[in-house]
């Protein structure tokens, strides 16, 4: 999407096939190496499985202007012809490709995972998560209202090494837990399609020394990617909001990745996190 639910509702969403060429000799100059595009694939809902209670005021497909209010811009015949799916109707964050070519895939606005074939159909209903919900929900009410932050859902998910299961954890914390460092990652049976009620505790790093915060009340680093290694270990990705070089005015702190094992675990309970690499903090004698 373009940033927001409100300016992307004409951003259809998919996934691309690439191939990098990564840049392995240092030439005296900081481009990079290529990406050849092989094929971009959007995700769609032909079965016509989506409605308002998913997505509110129902998905773009489906509508005849763009938003409900302000300039009314028609949808395009494509996105209604095709009931392509866009980034007004799902934030979509990680994806996992299964030994049957389909993907799953994890999001923002519901929370919800996505079941999608190899050529993009969705194949079933969202899977709500029976605890998260995102301020985008349309199930929120005055009574029972959202309780993650936004734009802090399905960040990071992995696949096991059969696919019989998946592991997706969120961005930041839920709003109710007062340590902010603290995440909850979730199994999700992929053959039942349902969560397992089997979850992981994982610590994010501290952040107070940088904000100057106290007992970890608030945290400004968040999950990125999650991957498989082996076994049942796995890497996360660790990171900041901020880029740029040392002496800006934000200049980034955390860009790392740490090693976990679901089955090891500190006295605290969270699962041990070994430091694998500091992406600040990278040898480059070959100067690539």
């Amino acid at each position: 999407g373009f940033g927001a639910q409100t300016n992307s509702a004409d951003f259809v969403i998919g996934f691309y096939e690439v191939t990098p060429s990564f840049k392995a000799v240092g030439d005296g100059t900081t481009s990079r190496g290529p990406v050849a595009i092989h094929s971009f694939t959007p995700f769609s809902d032909p079965y016509g499985l989506l409605d308002a209670s998913y997505i509110t005021n129902g998905p773009v497909y489906d509508r005849e202007f763009y938003y409900p209010t302000g300039p009314q811009i028609p949808v395009d015949p494509a996105i209604r012809g095709g009931q392509w799916l866009t980034g007004a109707d799902f934030d979509v964050e990680s994806i996992a490709r299964m030994d049957d070519g389909t993907f799953w895939v994890g999001e923002e606005f519901g929370p919800y995972l996505l079941h999608f074939g190899a050529d993009g159909r969705l194949l079933r209903k969202p899977v709500r998560h029976p605890v998260l919900r995102a301020p985008q929900n349309p199930q929120n009410t005055a009574a029972d209202p959202s309780n993650l932050p936004s734009s802090r859902g399905f960040e990071s998910m992995s696949r096991n090494a059969d696919g019989t299961r998946l592991y997706v954890t969120t961005e930041a914390s839920i709003l109710s837990e007062p340590d902010k460092r603290i995440l909850k990652i979730y199994e999700f049976n992929t053959v039942t399609e349902q969560y397992t009620g089997t979850t992981f505790t994982y610590a994010k790093d501290s952040s107070d020394s940088i904000t100057g915060g106290i007992n970890n009340t608030s945290n400004i680093f968040v999950t990125g990617d999650m991957t498989h290694v082996a076994g049942d270990r796995y890497i996360m990705i660790e990171r900041d909001d901020f880029q740029g070089p040392p002496d800006s005015a934000n200049p980034p702190r955390q860009k790392k990745l740490y090693l976990f094992d679901l089955n090891e675990v500190d006295p605290a309970g969270a699962l041990k996190k070994r430091l694998l690499v500091d992406l600040l903090a990278i040898e480059d004698p070959e100067d690539i």
